[in-house]
């Protein structure tokens, strides 16, 4: 049990619920559930991401940019419906899930050692072509990759030497060098990441390699990823913090663009840091351990803490743990609320959440 003191302000920041709510869908039906039994208090609800899946939507929100629809393929190849948003005067903002995301690719077909991020680089020249972009936002995460970036480097017009054709995980070892020189000319991105691990590490360290196996990774092919990844890393010199988001999609950016949280972007964009809240409510679909490398329910626990204020994250599903437990004031599962569809089992967990808030003359007891 914690005590709120004084409660006077309730901000709810929640990311998609992935596969089943959007950010905005997930976020309301909380503020629903929330002002529906919390009369006498000022609730705030804010769609937040990020870097994954989604976080170009919630940025496109929130600079009043327009989505554009756009032909694409997904990470092996299969022919994909892609979206970019745009203001059409210089600001583009995209999702590398929208054609490399994990949820394109059947999982029968998921397969990490031959996956490529080319489509992602292709869908970028469009892209440049069409919008002649000053500054480009590109969410990171949720990819079925793990090339280090390289195949959407080739296909941005980077030479590689040492191999004759395309460049996946499975021929990345026999790269001798790239030469980025040759790449189109990039606008300024905004390289938004929604984990901070580095490209390669010993095993059982975070790397890149924590998600490979939900990409397809078979456990034989384990050895072999990990060395391409790290001799991809010799390659580029870059084995920095970030450098493994998106299955170590911008190792081969990081020498001329500066990584960022992209919850930490979002978060400013959208301007919580302008609100003194007292009680913080984040979720998103899946609350573990991971959450708390960058993703945005760890760093809306972050917030809270540099805000004074209590956090409290709602999980379709939820791992327990002692870092979790340190993170966050209370954790909240949807699936331990028995219903028919996601939205209501949200709903009433919310509900839970905000009758387990008692209140007194003095203080809340959450």
């Amino acid at each position: 049990m914690i005590a709120v003191y004084f409660c006077r302000m309730i901000l709810i920041a929640t990311d998609k619920f992935k596969g089943t709510l959007t950010a905005a869908q997930a976020t309301y039906i909380i503020r629903d559930a929330i002002t529906s039994l919390c009369h006498d208090e000022e609730i705030m609800a804010i769609p937040v991401a990020d870097g994954g899946e989604g976080t170009a939507e919630v940025i496109a929100s929130t600079l009043g940019l327009t989505r554009r629809d756009i032909a694409g393929c997904n990470a092996v190849g299969k022919p994909v419906k892609a979206e970019y948003f745009s203001d059409g005067c210089g600001k583009v903002a995209l999702d590398a899930a929208t054609v490399l995301g994990l949820t394109l690719v059947d999982e029968a077909d998921r397969d990490v050692m031959h996956a490529t991020s080319a489509p992602l680089g292709n869908l970028l020249r469009e892209i440049i072509s069409r919008e002649h972009p000053r500054e480009i936002y590109l969410g990171i995460g949720g990819t079925a990759t793990s090339d280090g970036g390289a195949g959407m480097l080739q296909a941005l017009g980077a030479t590689f030497s040492g191999i004759d054709g395309e460049v996946t995980p499975a021929t990345l070892p026999s790269v001798t060098s790239v030469d980025m020189s040759t790449m189109i000319e990039l606008p300024v991105m905004h390289l938004l990441c929604d984990v901070d691990v580095p490209l390669a590490a010993d095993e059982g360290l975070p790397s890149a390699m924590t998600f490979a196996p939900q990409k397809g990774l078979r456990p034989d092919d384990a050895p072999a990823l990990r060395a391409a990844l790290s001799h991809w890393s010799e390659l580029t010199g870059c084995n920095a913090p970030f450098s493994g988001a998106g299955g170590g999609l911008i190792s081969g950016l990081m020498s001329r663009y500066a990584p960022e949280y992209g919850a930490d972007t979002v978060l400013a964009l959208v301007g919580v840091d302008n609100l003194f809240p007292d009680v913080v409510i984040t979720g998103e679909g899946c609350v573990d351990e991971q959450s708390i490398m960058g993703k945005i329910a760890g760093r809306i626990a972050a917030y809270a803490r540099r805000k004074g204020a209590r956090s409290i994250a709602i999980g379709g599903m939820v791992k327990p743990s002692a870092a979790l437990s340190a993170t966050f004031d209370a954790v909240y599962s949807t699936l331990t609320t028995p219903a028919p569809t996601p939205s209501l089992r949200l709903h009433l967990t919310a509900l839970q959440v905000a009758e387990d808030m008692k209140w007194r003359d003095e203080s809340r007891v959450l």
